[in-house]
């Protein structure tokens, strides 16, 4: 789930965001019209969302700034990598589905980078460990970086708000299975330990919080035998050290003294959101296959 080469704030930025792949879909086998039907609606219902997340009418590449062939490839190109490599295992409208869904929690993160006038890269797909954005510099503060880290799973949570929405409205248990799935890898990018989206909104609040968390996420990795969870624990290991290490450092103390109120709703951001993923979580898992609720 999120951030390639953790970095200490005071001096250097931040690692790109990444996403975890969730534990597994379904795997009844899809049948070709239902690619094609998932194909067909991202494309018909393409430009609306495009136009109200971007506004003025802009297209989703322009988001990313994708001035140049290369750029399209290197966004377009991974994107279909990961789904052939997901398709291996999994049911092919499934793959499609699901890396959709990570591109909208990655859009999330442009949405706000752009807000703050903070300049950032394409995002690259990775099988099995989801995506990145590069930040070509660090956010004022920590605060900045709080909210940069909201928009992802913010935006992801209404992806998967979506999926339950069509299959509410019987597109099928297809989009029941994407739901599922996208409230859990969204979830999981709220754990309180950064490389993660949740440790860098945590990171607002206090960051010896990673100190605490850190062998919670280690323990977990091992109990679980999850080797995504092992690795992201161990790249965020260098900055939860360092700033501990750090923590009388001014330039760092300065990044990390944030207003009260900032601190609040960071606290009260987090506690909502991780509750309200795994509200839906528990309430998708209780729905019978196959009949609406």
């Amino acid at each position: 789930m999120h951030k390639i080469r953790p970095s200490d704030p005071a001096n250097s930025q931040p690692p790109p965001e990444t996403i975890g792949s969730p534990a597994g879909p379904p795997k009844k086998k899809g049948a070709l019209w239902t690619v094609l039907a998932v194909l067909g609606f991202f494309l018909l219902k393409g430009k609306s969302i495009g136009l109200l997340l971007l506004s003025k009418g802009k297209l989703l590449l322009g988001l990313f700034k994708a001035k140049s062939l290369l750029v399209v490839l290197k966004t377009g190109g991974t994107m279909f990598l990961s789904i052939w490599i997901y398709a291996l295992a999994w049911p092919l409208h499934f793959a499609v589905g699901f890396v959709v869904l990570i591109f909208v929690h990655e859009v999330g993160h442009a949405l706000v980078l752009r807000a703050l006038g903070i300049p950032f890269s394409a995002p690259v797909f990775i099988p099995f460990v989801g995506a990145l954005i590069g930040l070509k510099r660090m956010p004022q503060d920590a605060g900045k970086e709080a909210l940069v880290a909201f928009g992802g799973p913010f935006l992801g949570t209404i992806g998967a708000q979506v999926c339950l929405v069509l299959y509410r409205n019987g597109w099928g248990d297809y989009f029941r299975g994407l739901a599922q799935v996208g409230y859990m890898l969204n979830l999981f990018n709220m754990a309180p330990y950064s490389p993660l989206d949740g440790g860098r909104i945590v990171g607002a609040i206090s960051p010896k919080i990673w100190i605490v968390a850190l062998p919670v996420m280690l323990l977990a990795g091992l109990w679980f035998k999850s080797i995504i969870l092992i690795a992201v624990t161990l790249l965020g290991l260098p900055r939860a050290l360092s700033s501990w290490k750090k923590r009388h450092d001014p330039e760092q103390a300065a990044y990390f003294n944030v207003k009260p109120s900032t601190r609040l709703w960071a606290a009260a951001g987090y506690v909502g959101l991780s509750g309200f993923l795994a509200y839906m979580m528990y309430y998708v898992q209780h729905l019978t296959p196959g009949r609406l609720p």
